[in-house]
């Protein structure tokens, strides 16, 4: 059954939605390490869409989980200029992502890290957006 209406979510769920996130995110490097790049896409996906229901969640009080991904990006697009750049990399990432188990064992090593690092700058957007959480700054040179 799709699903019309998206569904409400109380005060502390978007900040668990980050967690789920960061979760997908580690084991996408984790695949991408053991040179399982179709996996590692998929991971990806996974931690996007989580980054997704948490900004949903903490800027519209509602995931932004729909059968249709275009709906989505439609609802990220309601979530001010961070929604929108998350609303970027998940629209590749639904584009590239593999859809079937042979996309899966096809996918390459570029395409695995592409997805892994656009899942990176999704997470890191739900991070900022729902906890306040900013990336450590890079010493010079560094």
């Amino acid at each position: 059954m799709a699903r019309a209406e998206p569904r409400p979510v109380d005060a502390l769920e978007p900040s668990r939605f980050v967690v789920v996130a960061e979760e997908c995110l580690r084991a996408a490097h984790d695949e991408l390490a053991l040179d399982r790049a179709g996996a590692a896409a998929k991971l990806a996906m996974y931690a996007a869409l989580n980054a997704a229901d948490a900004v949903c969640g903490a800027r519209l009080s509602h995931r932004a989980a729909a059968d249709d991904l275009r709906q989505v990006l439609v609802l990220l697009g309601q979530c001010g200029e961070g929604g929108l750049a998350l609303a970027d990399e998940l629209r590749v990432l639904i584009v590239t992502s593999p859809a079937d188990a042979e996309a899966l064992r096809q996918a390459t090593r570029a395409a695995g890290l592409d997805a892994v690092e656009r899942a990176e700058r999704a997470v890191q957007i739900a991070r900022e957006l729902v906890l306040g959480r900013r990336p450590p700054r890079r010493a010079k040179g560094a």
